[in-house]
C-alpha cells in the first residue's frame, strides 16, 4: 500500500512539472489578413509576407523548448508571375539563407481550429526564430536569429517551366520524387530476386 502511495506521489509530481512547459507551447490560426512580425525580423520581410495573396497562416511559439523556438507559416496562393515577383523580393532578404524547397502535387493545409477544413495553396513563407548554437546560457540577452525559407508546391497554379529563382537562391528538391523512384526500384529488384 505504501509503494502504491509513493509510485502515485511521484506520477503526480511528474505530471505537475510537465504542465507548465507543455502550456508554454502556443499555436494558433493566423487568416489572411493577419501578419504577424517582430523587429528583430530581417529588413524587408514585413512587406514580403503582407503581399496580396496569402490565404492562411500559422503561428508556433515555444519558449521552453530547448533555447527557444518560434515558426511563423504564411501560405500564398497565386500564379507564376506572382511567384516570380514575390521571389524577387525574397532575394533581397539579408541575415538568412535564402533556400527554395520543391514539393511535388498541390500544396493544401488543415487549420488547427478547423482540421477538415482544407486550404490550397502554391508557396509557402517558414520564418524560425531560434537562438544560435555560439549563445551560451549565460549570456544575459543573445539576439534570436532566423532563418526564412520559401516552399514551392509545382502541382498548383505556378509553372515550374516559367519560375525565375534568384541565383542568390538555393533550390533544391524535399526529396519526395528521388523516394518514390528508390522505392519503386527496391520492389522491383525484390520482385526480380523472387522471380
Amino acid at each position: 500500500m505504501r509503494r502504491a502511495a509513493v509510485s502515485l506521489a511521484v506520477l503526480l509530481f511528474n505530471l505537475a512539472w510537465c504542465v507548465p512547459a507543455l502550456s508554454l507551447m502556443i499555436k494558433r490560426d493566423l487568416d489572411h489578413s493577419q501578419v504577424p512580425s517582430s523587429p528583430d525580423w530581417p529588413a524587408g520581410l514585413k512587406e514580403l509576407v503582407s503581399r496580396e495573396g496569402r490565404v492562411y497562416g500559422r503561428h508556433l511559439d515555444a519558449p521552453t523548448f530547448g533555447r527557444g523556438y518560434e515558426l511563423v507559416s504564411i501560405y500564398f496562393a497565386g500564379d507564376t508571375s506572382a511567384f516570380n515577383k514575390f521571389m524577387e523580393g525574397y532575394a533581397r532578404l539579408t541575415g538568412t539563407p535564402l533556400t527554395l524547397t520543391l514539393h511535388a502535387g498541390r500544396g493544401v493545409v488543415s487549420p488547427l481550429a478547423f482540421e477538415k477544413r482544407r486550404i490550397f495553396f502554391d508557396w509557402q513563407v517558414n520564418i524560425s526564430r531560434y537562438r544560435p548554437p555560439e549563445a551560451s546560457d549565460s549570456t544575459e540577452k543573445s539576439e534570436p536569429a532566423y532563418t526564412v525559407g520559401v516552399e514551392l508546391w509545382v502541382g498548383g497554379n505556378v509553372e515550374l517551366d516559367n519560375v525565375n529563382v534568384p541565383l542568390n537562391v538555393e533550390a533544391k528538391s524535399d526529396g519526395e520524387i528521388e523516394k518514390f523512384i528508390a522505392d519503386h526500384q527496391a520492389k522491383r529488384k525484390k520482385a526480380t530476386s523472387a522471380e
